[in-house]
């Protein structure tokens, strides 16, 4: 009851649905200890706040305790003068909780969302968008489906695939589409059914989940791709899920038996590159990214796995691997440049705000760059500071070719490929928080608006023709501000001042009052 008193119009994050959130955090805690009924005794937040746990009445309290999380997360009603946080902002004030929240929000989905990145004010959905996300609707097989056809078809085929029908629902649900509310809900719910179905059946050895072969997201990205994007998919819903049990665990389920998957198949050198694909460096960077969303939605992932597909693209200066006397991209600069901007995006941000933070506490200018030496100060280790600025060099030589029109034509015209990679820019720029990301959306809507088919869909000139595809990675570009990508680790000095600003009192010495409202 509590939480429902949260004005949701107000306190909702940018780029979220403000009773769609507040339903999401209601849903969660609620669910947490489904078994009993009764949510945990333990009020980390609580105690940040220098409020008093009441015997006998721990429900009441944690209640309280994702209220004030959950306001203060969003920039609400504190004041940053009161203590225990004197002077310090609300973005500071809301990182503080976050970072108290960030170990319990893991372990519920529906919170994920609100403990990544922040996102930038979200572009609306445009009429021609509209139109393409209705030519999805209408190719979807009965089965909850979509085909991506077979390599070399110049006809639309009925078998469908697993990694399509991904792309399509995750745009779907990039549109506004939840299992349980707006338009599309039904084609959703079929979709996940479908999804299931196909990963339930697909044998426990192997990194494959299904006997689909030689369709065109395969023959082009991968024959893992399927695996990859089925696990992004899973990944996604699973946070819409929690009102039902049973339908959460098999997802719960599911998604694991992917996760195993991609864990085994990984190559030495940290990719996927050498399971087929004309350019399986773009199946590399959707295995890394289904592994950042299945963190993010509070699944167990491998971080040695998770950390080393991370490490070849900001390490290698071509993040390419040779493979057969090919390179992993083709030879095409943008799939590449594209894979090494989204798996190094996520060390970018935090480098960035690791000197936000530094500079807000006076350790560092408010121009400081990302140097080794400077991250030191802002409280990383050396090896972080060392992984981060090579990542941050890479990204940043990336990010200055988005202005060369040569380099953004990819193969010499737009393909499924070329869809994609735009895909993975503009996820790279919304989780990096840059400078970049008005200018780049703007440019991709006026795009595909200018390309865009009568029927509503988007189709390639190469390799991944299959209009399905296309159309659904062209939508997923243009709405990548509607949701967050990968979990965001706090700021190390906000993490020290944490441990010391939280520390319960010493007995005897004078305690700290309460954070008051306005």
């Amino acid at each position: 009851m509590a939480l429902s008193a949260i004005p949701a119009s107000r306190f909702a994050p940018k780029g979220k649905d403000p009773i769609l959130w507040r339903e999401a955090i209601i849903a969660a805690h609620a669910g947490e200890y489904r078994a009993t009924g009764r949510l945990s005794y333990y009020s980390s937040v609580a105690r940040c706040l220098g409020l008093e746990n009441t015997a006998g009445d721990s429900a009441v309290e944690d209640i309280a305790e994702v209220c004030l999380g959950a306001v203060g997360i969003s920039g609400g009603l504190f004041r940053p003068q009161a203590a225990p946080f004197a002077a310090r902002s609300h973005a500071d004030l809301a990182r503080l909780l976050w970072a108290r929240t960030i170990k319990e929000a893991a372990q519920a989905p529906e919170l994920s969302a609100v403990v990544g990145h922040a996102l930038p004010e979200a572009q609306p959905i445009s009429a021609f968008m509209e139109n393409g996300l209705s030519y999805l609707l209408k190719t979807q097989d009965k089965s909850g489906g979509w085909s991506g056809q077979s390599f070399g078809s110049g006809k639309a085929e009925q078998a469908t695939d697993p990694a399509t029908t991904a792309f399509c629902a995750l745009a779907l649900m990039r549109m506004g589409t939840t299992t349980s509310s707006g338009p599309q809900q039904d084609a959703l719910k079929r979709a996940l059914e479908y999804m299931l179905d196909t990963v339930e059946k697909a044998p426990e050895e192997g990194p494959r989940v299904t006997s689909a072969t030689n369709t065109q997201p395969q023959y082009k990205l991968g024959g893992l791709i399927d695996t990859a994007m089925a696990t992004q998919f899973l990944a996604r819903v699973l946070g819409q899920l929690s009102a039902q049990p049973a339908l959460q665990g098999r997802t719960e389920r599911a998604l694991d038996k992917c996760i195993r998957k991609i864990e085994q198949s990984q190559d030495s050198d940290g990719t996927w590159n050498t399971n087929g694909g004309w350019a399986p460096v773009l199946q590399s960077a959707m295995m890394n990214q289904a592994l950042e969303l299945s963190e993010l939605s509070g699944r167990k992932v491998n971080k040695t796995v998770l950390e080393k597909s991370r490490g070849h693209y900001a390490e290698d200066p071509s993040a390419t691997v040779v493979r057969k006397g090919r390179a992993s991209d083709a030879g095409v600069g943008l799939y590449s440049g594209a894979t090494a901007q989204r798996v190094t995006a996520k060390d970018v941000r935090e480098a960035r705000d690791g000197l936000k933070v530094a500079a807000a506490m006076g350790k560092l200018g408010t121009s400081a760059l990302v140097t080794e030496s400077n991250l030191l100060r802002a409280g990383f280790s050396r090896q972080q500071a060392r992984v981060k600025v090579n990542a941050y060099t890479r990204f940043e030589a990336e990010n200055r070719k988005l202005n060369d029109a040569k380099y953004l034509k990819g193969f010499g015209n737009n393909g499924g490929e070329e869809f994609i990679s735009f895909m993975l820019c503009s996820e790279s720029l919304v989780i990096s928080g840059g400078e970049n990301w008005k200018k780049w959306t703007q440019q991709m809507h006026e795009t595909y608006k200018n390309i865009q088919n009568a029927d509503g869909s988007w189709s390639g000139h190469h390799c991944i023709t299959n209009p399905v595809v296309c159309t659904a990675a062209a939508l997923l570009c243009m709405t990548a501000d509607r949701e967050v990508h990968v979990k965001i680790e706090p700021a190390p000095l906000l993490r020290k001042s944490i441990e010391t600003e939280t520390a319960p009192p010493e007995k005897g010495s004078k305690k700290e009052g309460p954070i008051t409202g306005e």
